[in-house]
């Protein structure tokens, strides 16, 4: 990655032609995906991207995010969309650094829990940064990778489970119905769901985001 970040032209230049010739409308970033959008047809094509190593640095994120507004300029030029998965566990993602950038969205993947206590704190945690302005409401299409599922519109979705990482199980509609309510509560009204496919229970509360 620091190579990219110190001479990022020929991986961008290469990218924004893959977007170019395939008439794709975006890219999403860890895993790094391209996208199409609903006018055009919901497939993504997904590369893993993300540090090896455990020595990532302040600086590196500070780069990262300084190569992600680079990006997000490039993508724009050919009426594409970058998008971008966050979370808590890696130096690499500075929250303030990225909300500064001209990324289109973000995806919270420290949400992914079925722990509420921690899945609460990883949601405030990226709401405090990300201001009212980057969490505008509603959904614009909806994007089906191999295990992902998005819904998009605004500058940040969280990211949520389709069964429980602690034991497989499904989440009751319940449980379900006291997570949408709390994104909601909070104007964050676009979701990221690991993984498909999406279970029937989640389908009401999705449409009525």
């Amino acid at each position: 990655m620091r190579d990219v970040f110190a001479t990022p032209k020929p991986f961008i230049s290469d990218l924004v032609n893959e977007i170019s010739a395939n008439s794709f409308s975006g890219v999403n970033m860890w895993v790094l995906c391209v996208l199409r959008s609903e006018s055009r047809s919901t497939t993504f094509l997904c590369r893993d991207w993300e540090p090896t190593t455990s020595d990532v640095t302040p600086e590196d994120a500070l780069a990262y995010a300084k190569f992600l507004d680079t990006l997000a300029d490039a993508v724009h030029k050919v009426d594409a969309i970058l998008t971008v998965d966050i979370a808590h566990w890696g130096a690499i993602w500075n929250f303030t650094a990225l909300a500064g950038t001209s990324v289109d969205h973000f995806m919270t993947m420290g949400t992914y829990t079925d722990d509420s206590v921690a899945w609460k704190k990883y949601v405030n945690n990226a709401v405090s940064t990300f201001s009212r302005e980057q969490l505008v409401v509603g959904k614009s299409c909806v994007c089906t990778a191999a295990d992902s599922h998005y819904i998009y519109k605004g500058r940040m979705s969280a990211g949520l489970e389709t069964t429980k990482a602690s034991n497989g199980q499904p989440y009751s509609v319940k449980e379900l119905q006291q997570r949408f309510d709390y994104l909601a509560s909070l104007g964050v009204h676009s979701v990221g769901l690991w993984k498909a496919p999406v279970p029937a229970t989640f389908w009401p509360l999705l449409h009525d985001m």
